[in-house]
């Protein structure tokens, strides 16, 4: 039985097809357009997708989209409703899209792909992607996000049998659009630097508690309240109103000095959602009787949090959706209608991320003999690049197919030597073109993660993880951030072989087993998808060496 999945129309748009549960390709649409975080139609994924899997679209049994755009619409309206005048920006240039393009979605679908699709809602979506691809046999699941129809939280249990949401928590009330109303505060945009917070937020001290206190208030389940006069969700992208800048100052303008205020702000507001999670996970405990935790939705792409949680040892087993926002969705749909409607009691548990395209030796050759490039190809690759990465070269990997979701892990990848301690910085002017304050991730040897981080029979391979680094085992600065904590990636050789060799090698030759790791792009762009991509990117940076399908390219 072949399913498609579907996340389109409003951040990352996204294409999953199935094959009797189990997951034959994925992409997000962003990586063919190179536009970064496309929300539009995912006709490209979805071309990607179908031939991945040798069919036509008249061949599938089945197309779901990852939630229900009457119930979005129908929140957005009484949103609008309750908050006019002031909901007039936002609102009305909206109207024309959504009756367009996405209360008409079902039939769009039909004319594109020759069927009705099914809807399955948000959070039901995220839960069922992040329980069903863990593998695990029972496990509470908490999803976390913006917003989706109405629930911005759910807490629910997993089992042989079923899926099922016990509670949730809904608009207005978001920690999630709480950590976006920051972002947008702080100069950065929204569903774009939440992240860029999260590292700033090291830099900072939780100082501005008694200010958080009157934003949101928190209660021993891990439930919450956002006192309303703070924000203006219905003023679009700034979400903050004028009672939020009266407690905390003017905003920060996009590009401008970042000020020890920011990194307070930062970091209290990273300390809120922690406190936050970790309730929510205790009680999700409680409420479930389970042992282990699945957890997805956007908040989930903090791996701080994500450490947190690990390190409170509430549960014994965690899963961390890594593709934790709305592209992972459009896996966790198409998951759910087989489990819990179709009634199927199995499906392929998630063992990494590579389901996009690849592309072979030969194409890359042609590419490069028809721009006239001189390359090479070593007899050993890997080896070749550790030696490289070891006398402090930049190297790019680009090999295989290509990562799903925000994080390159080895397969389109900008690798260096994190030993040395000006790496961060020179990575950050001369490769990535972004701000000096953004750390960047370690690439380790699955064997020698607990004698460098702990947590012993752990593993992060989605570099979804921020843990401690053990003292005395700094030797990888460059990949260490400002707080002495790393979002680290575990690296063994049956799932991601090519980069366990490197690493190994870097190991003979320098006694260190990490080597640094960040994705192959420049700031505002995706990560690369093909091999022109890859080329275009290398030529325009400072990156010394370029390694596709074992062939190397100099500068």
């Amino acid at each position: 039985m072949l399913i498609l999945g579907i996340s389109a129309l409003y951040h990352d748009s996204t294409a999953a097809i199935f094959c009797n549960g189990k997951l034959i390709a994925a992409a997000a649409e962003e990586r063919f357009t190179g536009k970064k975080h496309d929300s539009s139609w995912p006709d490209h994924a979805i071309e990607f997708c179908l031939n991945s899997a040798g069919i036509n679209p008249d061949e599938l049994d089945h197309i779901v989209f990852y939630e229900k755009p009457v119930l979005k619409f129908d929140r957005i309206l009484d949103t609008h409703i309750r908050t006019w005048p002031f909901s007039y920006p936002a609102f009305f240039p909206a109207i024309p899209l959504w009756t367009k393009e996405k209360l008409k979605i079902r039939f769009i679908i039909k004319r594109k792909l020759g069927k009705y699709p099914l809807f399955v809602k948000h959070h039901i979506s995220h839960a069922a992607g992040a329980f069903y691809l863990s593998g695990f046999k029972k496990a509470a699941v908490i999803t976390m996000d913006g917003v989706g129809e109405w629930n911005t939280l759910s807490i629910g249990i997993g089992d042989a049998n079923s899926l099922k949401i016990l509670k949730t928590i809904d608009f207005p009330h978001s920690i999630g659009l709480l950590y976006s109303a920051v972002t947008a505060f702080l100069g950065f945009k929204v569903n774009n630097g939440e992240g860029k917070i999260m590292g700033l937020a090291s830099y900072g001290k939780a100082t501005f508690k008694k200010e958080f206190e009157k934003l949101i208030s928190i209660f021993p389940d891990g439930s919450f309240k956002l006192h309303q006069k703070y924000f203006a969700y219905q003023k679009g992208t700034r979400m903050f109103s004028r009672s939020f800048v009266k407690l905390f100052g003017k905003p920060r303008k996009a590009e401008s000095e970042i000020t020890e205020r920011d990194e307070n702000i930062a970091a209290t507001l990273q300390w809120v959602l922690e406190e936050t999670a970790l309730k929510l996970a205790a009680y999700a405990k409680e409420l479930t009787g389970a042992d282990k935790l699945c957890m997805a939705g956007g908040v989930v792409l903090n791996s701080v949090m994500n450490g947190a949680i690990l390190k409170s040892g509430i549960f014994k087993d965690h899963f961390f959706l890594p593709i934790g926002g709305d592209g992972g969705a459009a896996l966790g749909g198409p998951l759910y209608l087989w489990r819990n409607v179709l009634g199927n009691n199995e499906n392929s548990p998630l063992k990494h991320l590579f389901w996009g395209p690849g592309f072979s030796q030969d194409h890359i050759k042609k590419l490069l003999i028809s721009k006239g490039i001189q390359f090479s190809i070593p007899d050993d690759p890997e080896r070749t690049a550790a030696e490289l990465l070891s006398q402090k070269k930049i190297i790019a990997w680009f090999d295989g197919r290509m990562e799903l979701g925000a994080r390159a892990l080895g397969h389109r990848s900008i690798l260096a030597d994190p030993r040395d301690p000006e790496m961060k910085d020179i990575l950050n002017e001369r490769v990535k073109h972004r701000e000096a304050f953004r750390p960047f991730a370690p690439m380790i040897l699955q064997e020698e993660f607990s004698s460098y981080f702990g947590h012993e029979g752990v593993a992060s391979p989605y570099m979804i993880l921020c843990l401690p680094v053990n003292e005395g085992r700094k030797t990888f600065p460059a990949a260490i951030h400002v707080d002495g904590s790393a979002r680290v990636q575990t690296v063994n050789e049956e799932d991601n072989s090519k980069i366990y060799s490197i690493i190994s090698h870097f190991k003979d030759l320098t006694d260190i087993p990490v080597i640094l790791n960040t994705s192959f792009n420049v700031r505002g762009e995706p990560i690369v998808m093909s091999p022109e991509d890859a080329l275009k990117t290398f030529l325009s940076t400072g990156i010394d060496h370029l390694f596709m399908e074992g062939i190397l390219v100099d500068k």
